[in-house]
């Protein structure tokens, strides 16, 4: 596994249980909660873009 993927995928983690923690308080933060939202969904992206250079490593990202 390449080095970035996995940070990426530790990051993803780490969001993911904030998030939940956020989720279950009794009076989650909006603020909290939209930012650790659009963080999840940027990681996201950002992990799929770098499988995919690595299961096309021919094709050049535009």
């Amino acid at each position: 596994m390449k080095a970035r993927i996995y940070k990426l995928t530790e990051y993803l983690q780490r969001v993911e249980e904030r998030l939940s923690l956020e989720q279950q308080r009794e009076r989650p933060n909006g603020f909290a909660l939209l930012h650790l939202k659009l963080l999840r969904l940027r990681i996201r992206n950002t992990l799929s873009r770098a499988i995919q250079r690595l299961a096309k490593p021919q094709v050049q990202a535009t």
